[in-house]
């Protein structure tokens, strides 16, 4: 079984012959001297190193581990749908208490939208005996009614943010609104007349829009209002009557828009009013009788 290989001479190869005959008829020295090896090496020394290795292995996976562990629960606990529904029957009371005849009943009404909102959706979850429930529902009745998502400027509208941090949204410091300043800003629609329950509202300016319908009746009720601005929009019909309730109001612009009729008396009671603005309008009568 043994060949010469090129430059080896006969020698060579009867003691490669001699070496293997040896190894073939004595076995066990050969594996004795290859475990003379494992023999040298100190087994009691290893096995306490690869403990330790195993300790420190285990010393970190252990605690990361626990880490994801937490994480995960913690993360499935943020994440766990919360069940709001007990919220709706004392909102949808309290609001509906507050002005009477008030209703939900229409699912598709801008009013449903803004309490399925407020009940379900709105991530500050205010509390329904928070005296600020009221203003914010408000609030979120003229975002869904007049183009809200489509607003220049809406900067933490319908977010979870006190609703005073709102853009053009300035409260007082009982954290009341006080005045609403959304001119040219893309609403549309109609004045929804819900702004009139803002009873601390001083201001309102909404010129410079695309808002139609006549002006709700019941903003005549804002005793406290100085400032109406509603200018440059599509409004119709005719000046109230009740704009006498306004003893309050020193500035009215409805310049611009589609108003008509007869210009009522009662503007003359308005003895604070030193700005007033009525051009472009379709009105009849003087003012300087009045």
């Amino acid at each position: 079984f043994f060949s010469k290989k090129k430059g080896q001479s006969i020698n060579d190869l009867y003691n490669q012959y001699l070496d293997a005959d040896v190894q073939l008829a004595n076995p066990d020295l050969f594996e004795e001297e290859s475990n003379s090896i494992w023999d040298e090496i100190d087994k009691k020394g290893l096995c306490v190193g690869l403990a330790i290795i195993l300790v420190i292995i285990t010393a970190i996976a252990v605690p990361v581990s626990m880490k994801k562990q937490a994480e995960y629960v913690e993360y499935q606990e943020m994440n766990r749908p919360i069940d709001n529904t007990w919220r709706y029957e004392p909102i949808a009371t309290k609001l509906g208490n507050i002005w009477g005849d008030y209703t939900f009943s229409e699912p598709d009404s801008v009013q449903a939208k803004a309490l399925d909102w407020i009940v379900f959706q709105d991530p500050r979850l205010v509390p329904p005996q928070a005296d600020s429930l009221m203003q914010r529902y408000i609030l979120a009745v003229l975002f869904l009614n007049n183009n809200g998502p489509k607003w220049l400027n809406r900067g933490h509208w319908m977010s979870h943010k006190d609703e005073c941090a709102w853009q053009k949204v300035h409260c007082n410091e009982e954290k009341q609104v006080v005045s609403i300043e959304l001119n040219s800003n893309l609403l549309n629609g109609k004045i929804p007349f819900e702004l009139a329950w803002l009873s601390h509202l001083e201001k309102l300016d909404l010129h410079g829009n695309n808002l139609s319908g006549e002006i709700p009746e019941e903003l005549y009720e804002l005793k406290l209002l100085r400032s109406l601005s509603l200018d440059r929009n599509r409004l119709e019909g005719t000046l109230s009557t009740a704009i006498g309730n306004l003893q309050g109001l020193e500035q009215l612009d409805v310049s611009q828009n589609q108003l008509f009729g007869e210009l009522p008396s009662e503007i003359g009671t308005l003895q604070g009013m030193d700005q007033l603005f009525i051009y472009s309008n379709r009105f009849k009568g003087s003012l300087f009788d009045k």
